[in-house]
């Protein structure tokens, strides 16, 4: 699957934290705000800040409650579900169902205003936890009717079309029945490429519980940028699914992490593999891939 072509911009920089709601995950270095700067909420989870727009994924959308952090007295059957079959991230070409018919610009609540997302093609959902969604709305506006929604690690199509409104800032994108809209605090343009980083996670100790060792991960990871730190640093699991249904000793992890911020690249996405191997489950291998907010080379780099 092709990423999103490169993008260039020619446009006042706005305050790009709102990419990743880093303030989500407000990003440190953005550019200059405007008069007001838009602020789509943060997706609810155990693990992130306390979110304060309902347009975040949260656990009404799933019905369910918010769960405390696992630790590793939580072993055995109180993992996070997992995925029966693991999706590749680069072959969600269908449009997910839902939509409405386009609105005109001049029927669109807040100011059109391009930047990052207003060329159509392919983007990237970001921190949205792995038993959530993202609502996609009618019109931009927390409080718009839900027209459909998108998992976790989804491939959005960008329609073409960004706007301000509320203290938001909002993508359109396109579903099977038609078009809506999303907060850009979860979209971004992740390469397809990633980088082997084992190496750099070797002496994270096991634990009996896997999903505390890919927690571990994440904490690690925003431990690395403590000479930087972000106003409200975050991680979140996007995906989880068991790769040896057999013997259920294998499981693998998308975890989404911010990074030290700035304009260009908002964090990092790891691919996270875990193995029990008889003494606790331990970390066999991990991969990046950045979390570019601007959007993608033709070389797949962050501009």
């Amino acid at each position: 699957m092709r990423h999103a072509p490169s993008r260039k911009i020619p446009v006042t920089p706005l305050a790009v934290g709102a990419v990743l709601t880093l303030a989500l995950a407000a990003c440190g270095g953005e550019p200059e705000p405007p008069e007001q700067e838009p602020t789509p909420e943060e997706t609810a989870s155990p693990s992130t800040p306390e979110p304060t727009d309902e347009d975040e994924p949260d656990p009404e959308a799933t019905g369910e409650e918010p769960t405390t952090e696992p630790t590793e007295e939580d072993a055995g059957d109180d993992l996070l579900e997992a995925d029966e079959e693991p999706r590749s991230l680069q072959d969600t070409t269908e449009l997910p169902p839902g939509g409405t018919s386009r609105a005109a610009d001049a029927d669109l609540p807040g100011d059109l205003t391009p930047m990052y997302f207003s060329e159509p093609g392919l983007a990237d959902v970001v921190f949205v936890e792995h038993d959530d969604v993202l609502h996609v709305r009618a019109l931009p506006g927390a409080e718009e009717e839900i027209v459909g929604e998108y998992p976790p690690v989804w491939r959005p199509m960008l329609s073409g079309r960004e706007v301000i409104f509320d203290g938001g800032w909002w993508a359109e994108v396109e579903l099977a029945d038609g078009y809506g809209w999303v907060g850009v605090s979860y979209l971004a343009y992740v390469p397809q490429a990633a980088e082997g980083n084992t190496e750099d996670y070797s002496d994270v100790p096991p634990a009996e519980n896997p999903d505390a060792l890919a927690e571990s991960v994440g904490v690690r990871t925003l431990e690395a940028y403590a000479e930087n730190p972000l106003p409200e640093p975050r991680w979140t699991i996007a995906g989880i699914w068991a790769t040896d249904h057999e013997s259920h000793d294998t499981r693998s992890y998308i975890v989404d992490v911010t990074g030290p911020g700035d304009d260009s690249v908002g964090g990092q996405r790891l691919n996270l593999t875990v193995a029990d191997e008889g003494e606790g489950w331990s970390v066999t291998g991990v991969s990046t891939q950045p979390i570019c907010l601007r959007g993608l080379s033709e070389d797949d780099l962050c501009l």
